[in-house]
């Protein structure tokens, strides 16, 4: 992995708003009923796409963060108590070399106002500067550590893969409760069949074998068990995703367009879902 090659989306606003807030509170998923099933499943799905995308937006959260902490601590000023400790210390180790300061307590007196006053000016000309601190040099300066763009660049693959993972999660759970069955994967025959024939709408187009989903599968795939490398099938399609040293390079923007599309998927589902006999039930 020392030749691995990496890209990365360098704008520090790349890396927020993931998901839109309030989704699952608007149209379609209004019709689904309060308590049901299918709503369960619907807000499980939520959560684990709020918490992942907590996770894509770490890079940015960092640095803010960061930026909050230090304005924090320069908006703590010292108190006069500590600058006038801080006279008394300097003279005290300057009395030991000049000795005269020892004997001649006006001129001590007028170094310690001296101190305490350019003390003083040095506090309030130091907040000051404090106060000024852009994100963008600070984002910067982040991505010139090789650890924290690292961070970032994984930051971004472990999203996709999950963001994906939780909707073909959410897909296989309905579809256990749509065919009453205890177990069932995304591959077997009952599954595309469940999703072709359960609902009196053919649900596999728009929620599964879109082009664009297969698209996401195929990049979760690769990423997940290829190294990131693209598979065969992947290299088929005009995907959009930046390839470097042969190996897919997952930016912000790919990850806000696969949850484009799954949210398209998900609404399809629930809109055509929430009349389902098993999805409508009262959750136990």
């Amino acid at each position: 992995m020392s030749d691995l090659k990496i890209a990365l989306d360098d704008r520090l606003s790349s890396y927020e708003g993931y998901l839109p807030d309030g989704w699952i509170d608007q149209e379609p998923f209004k019709g689904v009923k309060h308590g049901c099933v299918l709503e369960i499943l619907l807000y499980r799905l939520g959560l684990s796409w709020r918490t992942t995308a907590y996770v894509a937006a770490v890079p940015s959260m960092i640095v803010k963060m960061v930026q909050s902490a230090l304005l924090g601590f320069a908006k703590v000023e010292s108190p006069d108590a500590s600058l006038i400790g801080f006279g008394e210390g300097v003279l005290a180790k300057l009395s030991r070399q000049v000795p005269e300061l020892v004997e001649d307590r006006k001129l001590r007196a007028k170094l310690m106002i001296a101190l305490v006053a350019e003390a003083d000016l040095f506090r309030k000309t130091a907040a000051a500067v404090a106060l000024d601190l852009p994100l963008e040099p600070m984002w910067r300066d982040f991505l010139d550590k090789h650890a924290f763009a690292m961070t970032v660049w994984a930051s971004q693959q472990v999203a996709y893969v999950s963001f994906y993972n939780a909707y073909e999660a959410f897909l296989v759970d309905c579809m256990k409760h749509v065919l009453q069955v205890g177990s069932l994967r995304a591959s077997d025959k009952s599954f595309l069949d469940g999703l072709r024939t359960a609902f009196g709408k053919d649900l596999t187009g728009p929620c599964w074998n879109h082009h664009e989903l297969h698209i996401g599968r195929e990049v979760r795939h690769s990423l997940s068990h290829g190294g990131g490398k693209p598979t065969a099938k992947l290299k088929k399609h005009k995907h959009g995703i930046v390839v470097e040293g042969g190996v897919l390079q997952i930016w912000p923007d790919d990850n806000r367009k696969l949850l484009s599309r799954l949210l398209k998927a998900v609404g399809t589902f629930a809109k055509e879902g929430a009349g389902n006999a098993h999805l409508g039930i009262a959750a136990i």
